[in-house]
């Protein structure tokens, strides 16, 4: 949010918002701009629009946004896939994206408490897919260490990650059972349209 609003956009779009926990924070930190949001999921749209209901909330799919070419001057997307064209087709010249995602380190303790093997992934991937138009204008990095002794808090945390419904019950059963602490790391990227 506090990224989002040193860019000043008039108007925002968070794709793939789910039930709106980011898109209210982003919402607060850009009060004087228009702001949508969307979802491909009704439920997850519904919850949403209690969250912050002066914001356009959309059940929609990124493949084909119901909004303008050169609309927004700037798209968040949070953990969420991403059409790279449909991105430059909704940004104003200037505008940016803002893409959060995971690094290799993110979650890495539960990963290896999930699987027999815990597959590592090239952190820059994804800026291979950036299309022409477009270009990295800034990186960074946010890590930390989250202690979860609460059963609950790593019940919740299995259920908002897709590692939730990719384990074995089994393997699901043992991470609640016991006390985790785990890495958080997230990599924010700043990706601006020529």
């Amino acid at each position: 949010a506090e990224l989002a609003a040193e860019r000043a956009p008039r108007a925002w779009l968070d794709i793939g918002c789910g039930e709106g926990y980011y898109t209210a924070q982003l919402a607060e930190a850009l009060p004087a701009a228009e702001g949508y949001a969307l979802d491909i999921s009704r439920e997850a749209i519904k919850r949403a629009c209690k969250r912050a209901p002066q914001l356009e909330w959309l059940v929609a799919s990124m493949a084909r946004v119901p909004l303008a070419d050169a609309s927004c001057d700037l798209l968040a997307s949070v953990f969420s896939p991403l059409d790279w064209a449909e991105a430059r087709r909704l940004l104003a010249p200037g505008g940016g994206l803002l893409r959060m995602g995971p690094t290799r380190e993110h979650l890495w303790e539960l990963r290896e408490r999930l699987y027999d093997e815990v597959r590592e992934y090239d952190d820059e991937k994804h800026l291979a897919l950036i299309p022409d138009g477009m270009h990295l204008a800034h990186s960074e990095t946010l890590t930390y260490r989250l202690q979860l002794d609460d059963a609950q808090a790593r019940s919740d945390l299995l259920a908002m990650t897709p590692h939730g419904w990719r384990a074995s019950a089994e393997r699901r059963a043992a991470v609640i059972d016991a006390p985790l602490a785990v890495r958080v790391a997230i990599r924010y990227d700043w990706i601006e349209r020529d």
